[in-house]
């Protein structure tokens, strides 16, 4: 983005980037995982057993709840 002349305050696009992560995987992980229709949904698009599927998604949820803490100590820097 420095490259095409922006000049803002990373920290906003952090705070961007690491809120959106963390707000948008926890609730899909929560939607699979309430319904037996949905889990044969995800084996049949991913091509493997949902416990696989969600051992991936354990290591994609434990990210995006270091990224929610970097966001909420971002949040109180930002102007």
């Amino acid at each position: 983005m420095r490259e095409a002349g922006w000049r803002g305050d990373e920290r906003r696009v952090r705070f961007a980037y690491a809120a959106s992560v963390a707000l948008y995987l926890a609730p899909v992980v929560l939607w699979v995982a309430r319904a037996p229709a949905r889990r044969e949904w995800l084996e049949r698009k991913c091509g493997r057993p949902v416990g696989e599927v969600v051992r991936g998604w354990a290591i994609l949820l434990d990210h995006a709840l270091d990224l929610a803490d970097e966001a909420y100590a971002l949040v109180a820097r930002l102007d």
